[in-house]
């Protein structure tokens, strides 16, 4: 009766070797697929939520900006008295698409008032007071800051507002403090603000645009990843005085 004699193969360090690139190629793979998956999906909720986030932010400066105006006075006999108060742009930002994010700029002011009427003593009628409401979009380095506030120095605690955008009649212009909110918006790229016109056009199109650009950045790299909205925005008066600053 014979044995049989088992061999046994040995694995060799090459194979070994081998195996381990093999093995730790593929879990690099698996985690490149993730990682590349995990990027898509990030970008795309960021789109989502600042898309939202955007219309809303646009969506209140435009109707704050259709009802910019300037200081009207109706005296006793009906006569009209008018205040021109300027809407005040940022020459940075008038006309062109400019990058503003990482600086400190004041971008646009404008006022929103309503009208003060003489009374008539001798119908017992008293004055109806009228009001101001200062409103200004700001860069602070990476977000855009939408402030509506009655205060003047509360306005002007952070930014500096011209002078000539509130009227010089305060005790018949007080503030208006029902509208004053402060809204801020991240991921600020750029800002493009049309000069005014009176041109008729329709509700889309509008008197001036605004346009306004977002982009996701990944720590200081900028990525592909960016959303632009832009507004027409129709204007109370037809011939508002601009001033750049």
């Amino acid at each position: 009766m014979y044995r049989q004699k088992i061999r046994k193969k040995a694995v060799t360090l090459v194979e070994i070797l081998v195996a381990t690139f093999v093995l730790s190629m593929f879990i690099a793979s698996i985690f490149m697929v993730f990682r590349s998956s995990s990027k898509s999906f990030s970008s795309g909720s960021w789109r989502i939520q600042s898309q939202k986030r955007l219309q809303v932010f646009l969506a209140r400066l435009k109707d704050l900006l259709e009802k910019a105006n300037n200081a009207h006075s109706i005296g006793a006999d009906g006569t009209l008295g008018v205040e021109t108060l300027p809407i005040c742009i940022n020459d940075k930002v008038k006309d062109t698409d400019f990058e503003v994010r990482g600086q400190d700029l004041d971008l646009l002011f404008f006022a929103v008032t309503e009208s003060y009427k003489e009374g008539q003593p001798d119908y017992g009628v008293v004055n109806t007071t009228g009001s101001w409401l200062g409103v200004a979009l700001l860069c602070r380095g990476d977000k855009l800051i939408l402030k509506s506030e009655g205060d003047w120095d509360t306005f002007a605690a952070d930014c500096t507002p011209p002078a000539d955008i509130r009227p010089t009649d305060l005790a018949n212009f007080p503030a208006r403090a029902t509208l004053n909110m402060k809204m801020t918006l991240d991921d600020i790229e750029s800002v493009s603000i049309s000069t005014p016109d009176d041109i008729t056009v329709d509700k889309e199109t509008g008197h001036m645009k605004i346009k306004v650009t977002l982009r996701r950045y990944d720590g200081n790299r900028k990525t592909e990843s960016k959303i632009v909205e832009e507004i027409g925005v129709s204007l109370i008066e037809k011939n508002p005085e601009v001033k750049t600053f």
